[in-house]
């Protein structure tokens, strides 16, 4: 049976509340040498209200991490970040050289963000206890943004592959339109001409768009992508007529 924390909460505070009046009301009477009745009871009552907390963690789940266990997290987001460039850059290794070239100054931004990153994790592990918060919001927020890269050129790898697959699907079609036309009859032959020279118009487009996209920079894809997604979706829901 899965326990509702929800109803679990008014009786948590009345308890809480009840433990702290009754351990204010015992300290007051148990105040120690020059401590006032006051003080002790206030030093009492916060120790209550941390322990309350705990306990309210401990109940719902909430529990912080603590450092080693941060550090251990962080370490291995970053260690996968760089086995997921590498595994980036060898697929890039049979690119013809232009196109090879484009990829490579997007690895090197991404691999700059990456190390950005691990620079960002040493100074979290050498940093004192004071420092450590701090360190840990710029350790994560420069994790973020080399995920963010890495994000975006996956989509690209991912468009690319689909890219790539309606071109030999568009370049089959084509010449399979061509072979019926040679056999065809007049009349036939008509229509698979026009189906050939609406086919070649559309694998052009697709080939021009596909061609801007590979060279494209960061900044540029980042800039037209949702447009040249949608671009792209457009053309292949005109590709359909051609392969049903």
């Amino acid at each position: 049976m899965k326990l509702n924390i929800n109803l679990l909460k008014p009786v948590m505070n009345a308890g809480i509340k009840m433990s702290a009046l009754t351990m204010a009301f015992i300290a007051v009477g148990c105040g120690k040498g020059n401590e006032s009745a006051g003080e002790t009871a206030k030093s009492v009552a916060d120790a209550v209200a941390k322990k309350s907390t705990d306990v309210k963690d401990a109940i719902t789940g909430k529990v912080d991490e603590s450092r080693e266990a941060v550090d251990a997290r962080l370490t291995r987001e970053s260690s996968d970040l760089d086995a997921k460039i590498a595994e980036l850059e060898s697929q890039t290794k049979d690119y013809a050289a232009d196109v090879k070239k484009v990829y490579h100054t997007r690895l090197e931004g991404l691999k700059t963000a990456s190390r950005e990153a691990k620079d960002q994790l040493v100074e979290l592990k050498r940093s004192t206890d004071s420092e450590w918060k701090q360190r840990k919001t710029n350790t994560s927020a420069a994790l973020e943004k080399a995920k963010v890269r890495l994000a975006s050129e996956l989509d690209r790898r991912k468009l690319e592959t689909e890219i790539n697959q309606m071109l030999s699907k568009i370049s089959l079609k084509r010449d399979s339109l061509k072979e019926r036309a040679i056999k065809a009859t007049a009349e036939e032959k008509q229509k698979l001409d026009e189906m050939q020279s609406k086919l070649e118009s559309k694998y052009e487009e697709l080939k021009n768009q596909n061609e801007k996209f590979l060279n494209s920079t960061d900044e540029k894809w980042e800039n037209f992508k949702d447009g040249f997604q949608k671009s792209m979706s457009e053309l292949k829901s005109s590709f359909k007529e051609f392969f049903e």
